[in-house]
């Protein structure tokens, strides 16, 4: 019986100079080291999720909020700037962010013969 294919990573790579960024050197001033943990670890979990989407809606705003120890309240002023800032993107109550897709998308498609990631989306782009 075959292995089913993975709709997620364990592993992405992470720019050096990520942090100078001016979006993310906004966040840091906003949120100060808080608001950019919370980036890694939200590219962290996106990253494990399928699809590398989370849903976003209420109750897994609180979840994820457990999970990063922080303030559901915060956590989605977080959110909501990454948002403006164009780091993350939001579709169907999903977020997800465009850049990673596409790093990750590579890389699923050169590890899985005839896999095709337009294909394995959900429909979070087809509205």
């Amino acid at each position: 019986m075959a292995r089913p294919q993975k709709l997620n990573a364990d592993y992405f790579s992470h720019d050096v100079d990520m942090r100078n960024d001016i979006r993310i050197k906004g966040l840091r001033r906003k949120f100060g080291h808080e608001g950019y943990s919370i980036w890694i670890m939200l590219l962290e979990h996106l990253s494990n999720c399928d699809y590398f989407e989370y849903q976003w809606d209420e109750n897994s705003e609180e979840l994820l909020s457990y999970d990063f120890d922080i303030d559901a309240e915060r956590l989605k002023q977080i959110i909501e700037f990454l948002i403006k800032l164009d780091l993350i993107q939001t579709k169907n109550k999903f977020i997800y962010c465009d850049k990673l897709d596409k790093r990750l998308s590579e890389t699923l498609i050169k590890k899985r013969d005839g896999f095709s990631w337009e294909n394995a989306k959900r429909n979070k782009h087809n509205s």
